[in-house]
């Protein structure tokens, strides 16, 4: 799996649009890593992994508001 310091890229194009490399989109990040955490018992790894992702989506967002006192749609 790819993903940013930020968590898992919304797409791997650094093309300048919206939703491209290295921006990451909220409801992707839920989606992730709530399947797996859900696929836990199916593969050890995916439990770790899934709290590995939800880490770095949520320290970014608390850099971002803590530099910039705002939140924004994409990190």
């Amino acid at each position: 799996m790819h993903y940013s310091s930020s968590g898992m890229p919304t797409s791997l194009e650094d093309s300048g649009q919206q939703w491209d490399f290295p921006n990451a989109w909220a409801p992707l990040q839920h989606l992730a890593i709530m399947g797996l955490y859900e696929a836990r018992n199916i593969h050890h790894a995916a439990e770790e992994l899934s709290f590995e992702l939800a880490k770095k989506w949520i320290r970014t967002n608390w850099k971002g508001y803590q530099e910039l006192e705002a939140m924004f749609e994409k990190v």
